[in-house]
């Protein structure tokens, strides 16, 4: 006999995720339907659709309140801090995934013991560090941080995928004439493509989405990221609502795409190696 309580599991389960969903994607649609009213039809209903979809907010904030600089600079600084760490961190993994050598395992748990330090933990530091030797206001101000923190995530997820690969596929290249520097590039790179798409994502969106570094380190107009420019929307009196919101939705955009395109390599990144046989 069926047990009645299933169904209703079942049910309760369905509900639970619906839910969840809802309140995840009812933001984002709310942000974007803001983004195309008046300021007066913003202030008369918070729910309601604009009477006309008009993409002047998006025109203001990409031109006369620099969010297409900002933007621009954001893009820059992830993309070249990102580069940095998948560079960097797939040469690291690989050596520690594949070698034996004394300092191995202490080499490994200090790459771990970074992911336990929060970042913001080091501001004043690093502050009076780039204020002594002048470095303020500068591009590597920001990206030096960034890659820095980014590194223990990065080796530690493509440590892990690449233990699953098997190791005759490197004997076989070996015995091919293949030497280490081409086995990494032609071999083990194309086939952690799904690592790399999370440490991709997951670095470009920490280092895009971050707000206090840029507002430390940053004075300069021309070298400030989204996340400053978006606060130029709300002063201390008053606040521009709707270029606010067409601006919060350019801001999501690039993220947006990178999830949609990578989303199937993320889910195998982050769960490749986490059951080894």
């Amino acid at each position: 006999m069926r047990k009645p309580w299933g169904s209703i599991g079942r049910v309760l389960i369905y509900i639970v995720f619906a839910t969840f969903t809802v309140t995840n994607i009812f933001p984002i649609v709310w942000v974007v339907i803001s983004s195309f009213k008046t300021n007066s039809e913003f202030a008369e209903s918070l729910l309601s659709f604009p009477r006309h979809f008009d993409f002047t907010n998006y025109l203001l904030a990409w031109k006369t309140s620099k969010i297409g600089v900002y933007f621009l600079n954001s893009v820059y600084v992830s993309v070249v801090s990102m580069s940095i760490v998948v560079a960097l961190s797939i040469m690291v993994a690989y050596i520690l995934a594949r070698y034996q050598f004394a300092p191995r395992n202490m080499i490994y748990v200090f790459f771990i013991f970074g992911m336990l330090i929060p970042i913001h933990t080091t501001l004043v530091p690093l502050f009076i560090m780039f204020k002594t030797i002048h470095a303020l206001d500068k591009w590597f101000t920001l990206i030096l941080p960034y890659t820095g923190f980014g590194l223990p995530f990065a080796v530690f997820i493509l440590e892990s995928f690449i233990r699953t690969i098997p190791r005759e596929l490197d004997e076989a290249a070996i015995i091919d004439g293949c030497g280490s520097g081409s086995l990494l590039l032609q071999i083990i790179t194309p086939l952690c493509k799904p690592a790399l798409a999370t440490v991709c994502i997951m670095t470009f969106l920490t280092n895009w989405n971050d707000f206090v570094f840029p507002l430390i380190f940053i004075n300069k107009d021309r070298l400030k990221t989204i996340q400053l420019g978006l606060a130029n929307f709300i002063g201390p009196r008053s606040a521009d609502y709707t270029q606010l919101m067409a601006g919060l939705v350019i801001s999501i955009i690039p993220i947006l795409v990178l999830y949609f395109t990578f989303q199937n390599s993320l889910v195998k990144g982050m769960t490749a190696g986490a059951v080894k046989g």
